[in-house]
């Protein structure tokens, strides 16, 4: 351990902080306690009646000529002296008072106590003179003259003594004072003595003459009980509204009186009016707190920086190996500082302690110490996080074994979700220059990991270097492997490939648990680069049942999720696939090393259209992610979240959370995943008939390894729609066709993932080729395994029945409007009812047979998809020369009989609003909109507002021809 000074008393070695400027100082630092004795003067003696009347009581029979002795013992702060001056503020003018207070000086300064004594005003001429006398000639006073003196003084008047701080007084005064204390019963002399409870040893002759004696009195005052610390509270805050929860105080100051009381000062000096806890700790704590301890000893005042240094972490053999001190010194120290209420155990209680009891410390000392303790900690096997602590307090590194306790550490802190304080130890642990470059990659792989909590835009600039480590075996497989997997995005396949090579190489096949983690890490680069499934092998194949069940639970559950996903990708929805996902978000804690298996977990749900349940568990796990800062995982989870909104139709939700992932993740930071965030704006934008918008969405540059993952499918397939909706057919055509190319090239033709054939049939009925449709149509339903896909299914059976006569139409349309119902995708079901509506009107059908669907139709779009939205419809060619149906049968002729203020509530109530939203959007009562919505009801025949027809609106002609440029950029 490095040499550090002793932790003695400042002002001795001169390298104290100064106090602030209203603090008063007396011989060295805080010698003289008079300030803070005035602070408890002025307080109110809660819970001391019955010492006060006991005091009462002696004061009545000294005055009777039975001389008694009261000795009152408290730890610092606890009272002692507002009771002694209670008692003096209520002596009379026939009573001789004598008083003195000691403070630590005072040990070393022989017949200091008594010169106060004698020097009362309360003397008489005479008896001033005689005391001048004495104090002029020791060898009288060393005699019996003090005790006679006060004996003579006793027959004129009533004589009381009291001494406040006795354990601070000379040895000669307490002399003088036994012989007068030996007198008493025979006298009118009442002595009343405070002082702070010694140890065995320490008490003097005084003691030994005081035990035993009828006539001596020892009063014992305890710390406040929470009782008495409301009743302090009311006392001080009386009518205002700051008033602090006294239970929360009491458990900050142990029911200390000083500590509660210099507490509510800065509670007053604040200004505050209100508070929801308890303030902080201002001068008027630091001051007391500070008069406490320099009050209580040197041995004391070092246990209790020892306390503060250690943090938390202190217990009695760590104090004496730090200090150098006995045990039995250290349980003493500790036991003065609980009862004064500065701690419990060996923790303390305000938060504000360790800064004040730190900060007179010189800096220098401070360094100097902080590593004595991190290196006690280390070497005593306390956590990482804690060696850690100590380092980033001292502020420096000098040698290896510092620069390593601050890796470790800041591995140990990012588990605990403390990103600031990790990121602060890899800065340092980097910082320190140590020519070691295994130690710089781990640093670096702790930074990047920490970024990545606190500011996930800064990450991506790590990537290279850690690339790099990895390559050069700096970076151990293990550390690698814990990597998140966001650092394999921000890379090409190619690069990804021959990463996971060097990995392989370094990983031993006869250790389990790195080559379990390795199967892990390569499954899920398969998830994202599918053609690297050629590349990595099978690893359903390698890894066994018993192996999966002996490896660590976070790296069988990284393991179990990958491989179903990627079960889904290729082949679909699988039951067994929404059991495990299930059973996984239910049994795994959000960390580090969880959020991604969690988050491809929901995406599980998801492309086995259990859209329902991954909303629940996204929501889950974003409000987790959120409460705990963590804006990585809260980047992730909202983006989860959106593609959940999705597949229910929910394009405000889309919207709003894709833009929470944004916020929360800058592009930047994304790597291929930023195709799936731009995706589901493009499809909220063209949704709600935004294309504006869209288009100059498209315009933003994207990754160019974008288009070998499966993030650049998603965002193919939602440019393709884009087009679609602009009209640009070929260019629509185009995109959906490159993205069954690579799903075909990557093993993915049966996946649902992205339904292709569907945006590609469309495109070509739109192009006037519905044969061509028809089969992409019939492709995509024979692709479909039997069970579920209830989404996809729906969306191919209307396309399919758009290629169909007239006669056949309806029918499948049926079958895809109950699919889309239980699918939970409002916009498609939106759709669907749509066509179906328009080919019940192409046969002629009459108006009770349509009208089970029209309400439904409105119940959708009014709902909670965002509006207006686009109904994109799917018109068979024989369907654009038919005859319209009569014009009773659209909205705007369904709300002929509707004046124009009843035409605007009726659109603002069919698209889902409140009747105090409606009001408030009008500027009219709520009473009158519910009387419009009573006529409107009457004149429409409708039960509700459930049952109300939408205005169509028209979208703004400039956005209806949009064209986005089709070339990507590249970053």
């Amino acid at each position: 351990m490095g040499a550090a000074r002793p932790l003695d008393v400042p002002g001795a070695g001169g390298g104290a902080a100064p106090l602030p400027a209203e603090a008063p100082c007396g011989d060295g630092f805080f010698a003289n306690l008079n300030y803070l004795m005035g602070e408890i003067e002025r307080m109110n003696l809660c819970e001391r009646d019955g010492e006060i009347r006991q005091i009462r009581g002696l004061l009545a029979e000294s005055r009777e000529g039975h001389g008694r002795v009261a000795l009152i013992s408290a730890a610092a702060g606890a009272g002692k002296t507002a009771l002694l001056r209670e008692l003096e503020a209520e002596l009379s003018d026939d009573v001789i008072s004598l008083g003195a207070s000691c403070a630590p000086s005072d040990r070393d300064v022989p017949y200091g106590m008594l010169t106060e004594l004698l020097e009362s005003p309360a003397l008489g001429a005479e008896d001033a003179r005689r005391a001048r006398s004495l104090l002029g000639n020791r060898t009288v006073l060393a005699g019996s003259g003090f005790s006679r003196l006060i004996r003579d003084m006793a027959e004129q008047k009533p004589v009381v003594i009291t001494v406040d701080g006795l354990h601070n007084a000379d040895p000669e005064s307490v002399v003088h004072l036994v012989r007068v204390v030996r007198r008493v019963p025979s006298d009118r002399v009442l002595v009343v003595l405070s002082e702070r409870p010694q140890p065995a040893e320490a008490y003097s002759a005084l003691h030994s003459e005081l035990l035993g004696r009828p006539h001596v009195s020892f009063i014992r005052l305890r710390p406040l009980s929470p009782r008495g610390v409301r009743e302090m509270v009311d006392a001080d805050t009386g009518a205002r509204a700051a008033a602090p929860p006294a239970a929360d105080l009491h458990a900050l100051t142990g029911g200390s009186p000083l500590l509660v009381q210099a507490l509510l000062q800065d509670l007053r000096a604040s200004g505050q009016t209100a508070v929801a806890d308890v303030p902080p700790g201002g001068p008027a704590f630091g001051h007391a707190l500070l008069g406490c301890l320099h009050s209580a000893g040197p041995t004391t005042l070092a246990v209790a920086r020892g306390i503060a240094l250690l943090d938390g972490a202190a217990t009695h053999a760590l104090l004496r190996r730090l200090l150098d001190l006995p045990l039995e010194a250290v349980a003493r120290a500790v036991a003065e500082l609980d009862a004064v209420g500065l701690v419990r155990g060996c923790r303390l209680r305000h938060p504000t302690a360790v800064r004040v009891i730190l900060g007179e410390m010189a800096q220098g000392d401070r360094t100097t110490w902080h590593r004595r303790a991190a290196r006690l900690l280390l070497d005593s096997g306390t956590a990482a996080a804690g060696v850690a602590r100590q380092l980033l307090h001292a502020d420096c590194v000098a040698e290896t074994w510092m620069a390593q306790a601050l890796v470790d550490g800041a591995g140990e802190l990012l588990d605990e979700d403390d990103g600031e304080q990790a990121r602060a130890c890899a800065l340092l642990a980097l910082r320190a220059g140590v020519g070691d470059l295994r130690l710089q990659a781990e640093a670096v792989a702790a930074l990047a990991r920490a970024e990545l909590l606190l500011s996930p835009a800064a990450a991506p600039r790590l990537y290279p270097y850690l690339s790099a480590a990895i390559r050069h075996g700096h970076l151990s497989p293990r550390l690698a492997l814990e990597l998140p997997g966001i650092l394999w995005w921000h890379g090409r396949a190619g690069q990804n490939q021959r990463l996971y090579g060097h990995l392989a190489r370094l990983v031993d096949g006869a250790n389990p648990g790195p080559a379990m983690e390795l199967r892990a890490c390569g499954t899920m680069l398969t998830t994202v680069f599918p053609q690297l499934a050629e590349h990595i092998p099978d690893l359903r194949d390698q890894s066994s049942d018993l192996q999966l069940a002996s490896a660590a639970f976070t790296t069988a559950t990284r393991m179990k999720v990958f491989m179903q996903l990627r079960a889904v990708q290729t082949h679909g929805p699988r039951a067994d696939a929404v059991r495990s996902a299930e059973q996984v978000l239910g049994a795994t804690r959000l960390s580090h090393r969880t959020v991604e298996p969690l988050a491809m977990a929901v995406a599980t749900l998801l492309g086995c259209d259990r859209p329902r349940s991954a909303r629940k568990w996204a929501d889950r796990l974003l409000a987790e992610a959120t409460d705990r800062g963590a804006a990585h995982w809260e980047g992730l989870m909202a983006a989860l979240r959106s593609q959940a909104a999705l597949y229910e139709g929910d394009l405000v939700g889309v919207e709003h959370y894709a833009r929470r992932a944004l916020r929360r993740m800058p592009p930047q930071a994304w790597g291929v995943g930023l195709g799936t965030v731009y995706a589901l704006l493009l499809r909220a934008f063209t949704g709600t008939r935004r294309h504006g918008e869209a288009a100059e969405l498209l315009s933003r540059p994207v990754p160019e390894m974008l288009f070998e993952s499966t993030p650049g499918l998603l965002y193919l397939y939602a440019k393709g729609c884009h087009h679609l909706a602009t009209h640009q057919y070929q260019a629509a055509l185009a995109d959906f066709h490159a993205c069954g190319e690579l799903m075909a090239k990557w093993g993915m033709s049966r996946s649902t993932m992205v339904p292709w054939r569907c945006g590609a049939a469309q495109a070509l009925l739109a192009l006037g080729e519905p044969d061509a449709a028809g089969r992409l149509a019939e492709e995509q339903l024979s692709a479909l395994m039997s069970g579920g896909h209830f989404r996809v299914r729906g969306m191919a059976l209307r396309v399919l029945a758009a290629t169909r006569p007239p006669e056949q139409r309806s029918e499948l349309l049926v079958q895809a409007v109950n699919l889309l119902r239980n699918s939970g995708d409002r916009v498609e079901l939106a759709e669907a009812l749509a066509d179906l509506e328009d080919a019940q009107r192409l046969l002629g059908e009459n108006a009770p047979a349509r009208r089970p669907v029209r309400p439904s139709l409105h119940a959708v779009i009014g709902g909670r998809a965002a509006l207006p939205v686009q109904l994109t419809a799917v018109t068979a060619p024989d369907a654009r020369s038919a005859d319209p149906e009569p014009a009773e049968d659209t909205s705007a002729d369904l709300l002929k009989p509707l004046t124009e203020a009843e035409r605007r509530v009726c659109d603002l109530a069919a698209r889902g609003r409140s009747n105090r939203e409606i009001s408030g959007e009008l500027f009219i009562t709520v009473s009158t909109v519910e009387q419009h919505l009573t006529r409107i009801y009457r004149k429409l025949n409708v039960k509700g507002r459930q049952d109300l027809p939408v205005e169509q609106t028209e979208a703004h002609p400039d956005t209806l021809h949009a064209t986005p440029p089709t070339r990507l950029r590249k970053v």
